[in-house]
């Protein structure tokens, strides 16, 4: 590791350097901390940094600790990271350290304080301007500078995009910048370091330029203001008629300031996306909110579900949606969030069989930067992304035995701490599930976890197969077709009789999801508004005319029961006659007739 040292500035004692010699390396008011501190507000031992795999990385011992106007736990240190610790201040700087600070440096108590404040607003004040013109100030006040200029560029052309001045006398900001030297600021750019005039007129490259003959300048100084291998501006100070105004303690503090307008300038570009991020995404959910949002069928079955779910949205009660693929349990899950009291919360879904195992944890429980190669970033996972609202697992019987794990300590502590990670962070979230396996034979078979199992079925809701909702296809197939024809092209689309009795008579094995997408791909196909059957990819079944009398479920009297009606009359006649082939058992039947042992329970019940 390269060598480093720490710029330290305290309330009592001249601005100072510390080397950092051995690690660990403690820092505290103890005469036996590494870095002792001059500062009564400090703890005997208050901070520590470390060796970690990206570096060093100050961990708190005693409370508060900032950096860069962020209270922290624990942070892993980069070049200008501005630490608050009591009243002091530290900075962590690479290479050998100076011997000492120069006399005749600034007054160590008001150094001291306006780095205190500026780490503090840093926290709290979200607007760069501000924040930029505060910066310049300290810069012209701290270094007896008679202007200081902020220089920012434009793409990787060195062309001045802004440029932002602090003249100490008149105390005013301009955006002129006829008194800056393009050769001094091209030599700092071109070096990526800071550098120090004494005297700019006995300087061969600078004697001559105009912006120094004009001004009659004489000493300034200039630092790059960085970021990774970006070079984003600089910070440039200079004193008119005054040769050696500044010394290396001066280029010093000038250089810890660069890496915080590095800071904010990186910090302002990433907010201003994630702003635009935010416009993005609120304008398309806008548009979907816009949309119609309700579970579409008037069968029986819906609207049993329907009554049990709008009881499950108002509890707090972990819900699992048990049904087969495609019946619409991502839809129900949204309609339990949207009917819940966290409707103002965010909507998490996580398919848990799209994501391979391995990436799985760090999806759902986040990762620390540094965890495991590729993490070159925190990322905080899709559970604490869900706080305050709802977090749907779909296909939750895919997941890994180890993730269950996990999973069931985040439930118990309402804790997660992300991968590699050392802190743990409430949550606070209602938990949706959904399968399509049958999890109390996957917990017999040892696949997944009894006691998760529990937590996740607080209240089981299982969505109806497609070809046991009567004419609900019927309505669903109507429903898509006005929702999706204006999109589509095919606006005064619209389904003939013999498709309406294609879609009652086909059996949908790819439940609403297959239905769905026939309808979209039949409004493109359709000869003109008609949808016919082909158009569907289905053919109407060849039904020979029966009398009411034949129909299954219709009454004597010759009164004709509603279809729905008579057609869950016909299925739970079916499953008795199941079960009592089966022995009176129960699973044995729902085995043989290939539906779930809750579809026969509720037909049971029902009917």
């Amino acid at each position: 590791m390269s060598e480093a040292h720490l710029s330290i500035v305290e309330p009592t004692a001249r601005p100072r350097i510390a080397a950092v010699e051995a690690l660990p390396c403690t820092i505290g008011s103890s005469a036996h901390a590494d870095v002792q501190l001059a500062d009564p507000d400090v703890a005997e031992v208050h901070a520590e940094i470390q060796r970690c795999e990206l570096g060093l990385r100050l961990v708190r011992h005693a409370s508060p600790l900032w950096v860069n106007g962020r209270r922290v736990r624990e942070h892993v240190l980069a070049v200008g990271d501005l630490v608050t610790i009591g009243r002091s201040a530290l900075s962590l700087r690479l290479g050998a350290p100076p011997a000492s600070y120069p006399d005749g440096s600034s007054d160590a108590l008001e150094v001291c304080r306006r780095l205190y404040q500026f780490a503090r607003r840093l926290g709290s004040d979200s607007s760069l301007d501000p924040l930029m013109d505060q910066l310049l100030a300290d810069v012209v006040m701290l270094t007896g500078a008679s202007r200081g200029t902020l220089v920012l560029l434009e793409g990787d052309d060195p062309v001045l995009a802004r440029v932002r001045s602090r003249h100490k006398q008149r105390g005013e900001f301009s955006g002129d910048e006829e008194q800056l030297s393009r050769t001094a600021i091209a030599a700092v750019f071109d070096q990526r370091r800071p550098l120090l005039w004494q005297d700019a007129q006995a300087d061969s490259r600078l004697a001559l330029a105009p912006s120094v003959v004009g001004a009659r300048l004489r000493s300034l100084m200039c630092a790059p203001i960085v970021h990774g291998d970006a070079t984003l501006g600089a910070l440039y100070v200079s004193a008119s008629e005054q040769v050696g105004a500044f010394d290396q303690h001066a280029l010093d503090l000038l250089t810890l300031y660069s890496a915080l307008a590095a800071q904010l300038l990186t910090s302002a570009d990433r907010q201003q996306r994630l702003r635009h991020e935010v416009a993005q995404l609120t304008s398309k959910l806008d548009a979907i909110a816009e949309q119609p949002r309700r579970l579409v069928g008037s069968s029986q079955q819906m609207q049993t579900l329907m009554k049990r779910g709008s009881k499950a949205a108002r509890s707090g009660i972990a819900v699992l949606l048990l049904g087969e693929t495609g019946s619409g349990k991502g839809m129900l899950a949204r309609e339990l969030h949207r009917a819940s009291t966290r409707s103002d919360g965010p909507f998490v879904s996580v398919h848990c069989g799209a994501i391979p195992s391995q990436l799985l944890e760090s999806e759902l429980f986040g990762h620390v930067r540094g965890a495991f190669t590729g993490a070159s970033q925190e990322r905080p996972g899709r559970i604490r992304s869900a706080d305050g609202g709802t977090l749907f697992l779909d296909e939750i019987g895919e997941m890994p035995l180890e993730q269950q794990t996990k999973l069931l300590k985040v439930l118990e502590d309402n804790e997660v701490r992300p991968v590699g990670g050392e802190q743990s962070y409430r949550v606070d979230f209602r938990l949706v599930c959904a399968t399509n396996r049958d999890l109390e034979q996957a917990v017999k078979d040892g696949t997944f976890r009894g006691d998760l199992y529990y937590r996740v079925a607080g209240l089981p809701l299982e969505l109806p197969p497609l070809r046991e909702r009567g004419d609900d296809a019927v309505e669903l197939a109507q429903f898509f077709v006005k929702r999706d024809r204006a999109e589509l092209e095919n606006p005064a689309a619209r389904l003939s009789a013999e498709s309406l009795g294609a879609i009652r008579g086909h059996d949908w094995p790819g439940n609403v999801r297959e239905l769905e997408t026939a309808v979209r791909r039949a409004i493109v196909l359709a000869d003109g508004e008609t949808i016919e059957p082909s158009d569907l990819g289905i053919a109407a079944p060849a039904v020979p005319p029966q009398r009411v009398g034949d129909v299954p479920g219709a009454a004597t009297d010759g009164e004709i029961e509603p279809l729905t009606r008579a057609r869950d009359q016909f299925i739970a006649r079916y499953i008795r006659q199941a079960v009592e082939r089966n022995g009176g058992n129960r699973s044995a039947a729902a085995k043989a007739l290939g539906v779930s042992a809750r579809t026969v329970y509720k037909y049971l019940e029902e009917f």
